[in-house]
């Protein structure tokens, strides 16, 4: 089993920080309702199965998709872009099971999500599987 790396969150540097196996937790002195410094998510979306987490900074709270969270930090050239999963589990949000598409990508996966219909017919060529 690989070693669980972390990385400071984007944004919130000295605060938070995000592990390669999708597990967020605080620097703050903070103890979570489990009474760890690690983050509990919890369900979003219509299906409710896509993890968040509220982070929050000059008492501002915001919640972040953990995938995302852990798709900044340790996916090479990730931008904002839709996050997938390996093997189609939302709750699975480890570094190794991630990768990223365009949204006109997701179009011809799915038949939604496109937000220009004159890009859909573009070729996305998915990112080699990162190992950790």
């Amino acid at each position: 089993m690989a070693t669980e790396l972390w990385k400071p969150v984007d944004g919130y540097e000295g605060s938070y920080e995000v592990s390669n196996y999708g597990r967020i937790r605080t620097l703050k002195g903070i103890i979570s309702t489990t009474g760890t410094d690690i983050l509990t998510p919890c369900g979003a979306g219509k299906d409710r199965i896509h993890l968040q987490v509220a982070l929050s900074s000059n008492n501002t709270a915001r919640r972040y998709y953990v995938a995302r969270l852990v798709a900044q930090a340790y996916l090479p050239g990730y931008d904002g872009e839709f996050v997938r999963y390996f093997d189609g589990n939302p709750t699975n949000c480890e570094a190794s099971n991630l990768y990223y598409t365009v949204g006109s990508w997701l179009y011809h996966q799915t038949g939604s999500y496109n937000r220009d219909p004159n890009t859909r017919h573009h070729v996305f060529n998915e990112l080699e599987k990162v190992d950790f």
